[in-house]
């Protein structure tokens, strides 16, 4: 299986949690090998890890035709940890049955608590085994993160305004958003948006102009094209994140002190 096949099926493990089918085309001509990969294992060592602490996520496959990519997705609860995941390596044994392996390390900021490993396998003849959430086993690689922290807030938007208010065609406009997160910040993107739909001619990610992570304004600025369509009824859409992955978004819509609204004129 090549590159990019594995990493679409890993990417379809990130975003149904492994819950539901992932499928790629089956092969053409010769016999049709069509059973899955036989995943015996999944263990992590250690089984607690310390924030910013490094450890290995393992699985035993075993395959009659050959694996040909083991992938993982580590889990709290149904939220996918972003920061470790992906492709396997061959570490021992063969592709018929052999043992895989992934390096990670902890952030130093993480979520403590009870984590376990989503894992996808396939073999030559692109069959896959997928291991979803569920109750503890020997395939489900449960493993602790230790520490107290245990944020799964997206950042709070306190503000967003767009200056100047009212803004003529080829001027420059500034968003400004003052945000907070407890564990910080990460990133901010915007979206200049007019009665629900993207405008074309500002969007992209905020710079922490002043403050810290954890309470800072972020900042764009945008040149409205001479072309702008003229009137009210624009807004800001503000998309973000924390060191945590959690995510947060505030769509363009009525007057309000979240969403920079600003009107372009002659």
């Amino acid at each position: 299986m090549d590159l990019v096949t594995r990493f679409l099926l890993f990417a379809c493990v990130v975003i149904t949690g492994a819950a539901t089918a992932c499928t790629v085309a089956p092969p053409t001509g010769g016999p049709v090998d069509v059973i899955a990969p036989n995943v015996q294992t999944v263990a992590v060592t250690p089984t607690e890890v310390a924030p910013g602490q490094a450890f290995t996520v393992e699985a035993l496959v075993s395959d009659s035709v050959g694996v040909t990519g083991v992938s993982f997705v580590l889990r709290l609860g149904a939220t996918a940890a972003t920061w470790c995941g992906g492709v396997a390596t061959l570490v021992s044994g063969t592709s018929q049955t052999g043992m895989w392996s992934l390096q990670c390390t902890a952030p130093a900021i993480v979520n403590g608590g009870a984590y376990h490993v989503n894992t996808i396998a396939a073999d030559a003849a692109n069959n896959f085994q997928t291991i979803p959430d569920g109750p503890p086993s020997a395939t489900t690689g449960n493993f602790t993160i230790t520490g107290p922290t245990a944020d799964l807030v997206a950042p709070t938007v306190v503000s967003v305004t767009s200056a100047p208010a009212t803004i003529a065609r080829t001027g420059t406009l500034t968003i400004s958003a003052h945000l907070t997160d407890a564990t910080g910040v990460q990133a901010v993107f915007f979206q200049a948006r007019r009665n629900g739909l993207a405008s074309g001619w500002c969007a992209g990610p905020g710079a922490l102009t002043s403050g810290t992570a954890t309470d800072g304004v972020w900042t764009l600025t945008c040149i409205v094209p001479a072309d702008a369509d003229v009137g009210a009824g624009y807004g800001i859409g503000t998309l973000s994140s924390d060191t945590l992955n959690n995510l947060g978004y505030i769509g363009d819509g009525p007057a309000d002190p979240t969403r920079g609204n600003f009107a372009v004129t002659v």
